[in-house]
């Protein structure tokens, strides 16, 4: 009978123990998608700064929930305030972590675009779009980028 005791204290203290557990490390693990949520909310509200912050916050977090979406986010942000170092800082890591994704590319082209390095950019514009040629956000750039160089017949039928 003692043992019988002792055997179901034992179980209550291993169930305690694992709610404790449970509850100690959820919070953390959600740390980074809620941050990221909430810098998606504050993006789609024109609160641009504070949606940076959410991206960095949701970055240092435990464990990212999703970190090529929280790296777009905060490349888009940055771009949005002319935080045009940051932005190309994380766009590079965005671009090393999915060497072969079209919006990766675009993202970083944006980049360099607003750091002023044009032919760079077009370069990695173009690159995206012979992976996908329906980019929206390639074919704004290419767009922009033969504008710039006036271009305009082109630029049009790009945007288009």
């Amino acid at each position: 009978m003692y043992t019988g005791v002792r055997a179901i204290a034992i179980c209550a203290m291993v169930a305690a123990a694992s709610f404790v557990t449970f509850a100690d490390v959820t919070p953390q693990s959600q740390a980074g998608e809620i941050e990221r949520r909430l810098g998606d909310q504050f993006f789609a509200d024109g609160r641009y700064a504070d949606a940076l912050d959410a991206y960095r916050r949701a970055l240092q977090a435990s464990a990212p929930a999703d970190p090529r979406a929280t790296r777009a986010g905060m490349v888009q942000a940055a771009l949005r305030i002319a935080e045009f170092a940051t932005a190309r800082t994380e766009a590079l890591a965005l671009l090393t972590a999915s060497p072969a994704d079209p919006m990766a590319m675009t993202l970083y082209a944006d980049a360099l675009w607003a750091s002023g390095l044009f032919e760079e950019a077009e370069t990695r514009y173009q690159d995206a779009l012979n992976l996908q040629p329906e980019l929206p956000r390639g074919l704004h750039g290419m767009a922009r980028s033969l504008a710039a160089r006036s271009k305009l017949s082109d630029a049009l039928d790009s945007a288009h």
